[in-house]
């Protein structure tokens, strides 16, 4: 692993016996002296979005900043293990609603996603 791979989101940052702790972070585009993240509006949305991912990827948000233009977000995953069918097809279901997906899912009902 090169300095870039080891400064990546996807590596954890700090690595325990059962879980690693990743830092998120991300900055706004936009013109100088720009703070878009800091309406109420914006601040809601962006909470939305991290409750929405943290429940879908069963995660834990254990710290989060969001100033002006960027957020951190400290976030801890458990240590690698396989899913059964039936946790595959609950994410499924949580991130694809509209399919209506009850059964094991098949290279067939993927296509219409």
């Amino acid at each position: 692993m090169g300095w870039q791979a080891e400064r990546s989101m996807r590596y954890p940052r700090l690595k325990t016996e059962a879980s690693g702790w990743h830092h998120c972070y991300s900055r706004t585009n936009g013109p100088l002296r720009d703070f878009p993240l800091d309406s109420p509006a914006s601040h809601g949305k962006l909470l939305e979005l991290i409750r929405y991912y943290v429940l879908g990827y069963s995660c834990e948000a254990c710290g989060f900043s969001i100033m002006g233009n960027h957020y951190h977000l400290m976030v801890r995953f458990e240590a690698f293990r396989r899913l059964s069918q039936e946790e595959l097809e609950e994410g499924a279901r949580y991130f694809y609603p509209k399919t209506g997906a009850s059964g094991p899912l098949d290279p067939a009902s993927l296509e219409a996603l």
